[in-house]
């Protein structure tokens, strides 16, 4: 995995306040860039373990990309729910994607 910047760990912290404190960990990070900016996508996975996680989740996945987020060094260009897993009744697996670019 490319070596991790202060805002991948500042990002997850944010995303796991607006989740209300579930653990948000770094699963991927890849670099990318196009003929004008550099940056990297980041894979973000957290685990909700309550009786309403899957309605947390979704709601969680509505407002996601509504979101502005204080980094230093870059700035979320986009930031997604990709996919909701429901690994049991009271279990829900959120993945994220998002795209940080250089400032």
């Amino acid at each position: 995995m490319p070596q991790s910047s202060s805002d991948d760990a500042r990002l997850s912290r944010q995303v796991s306040t607006l989740i209300g404190g579930a653990p948000c960990k770094v699963s991927k990070r890849r670099d990318w860039q196009s003929a004008t900016f550099c940056g990297h996508r980041l894979e973000l996975t957290i685990a909700l373990k309550d009786a309403d996680a899957f309605n947390r989740a979704r709601e969680f996945k509505a407002c996601l990309s509504d979101q502005n987020f204080a980094l230093i060094d870059h700035f979320v260009a986009d930031i997604l729910v990709t996919a909701i897993d429901q690994k049991s009744d009271n279990c829900v697996e959120i993945l994220i994607e998002a795209l940080l670019l250089e400032s």
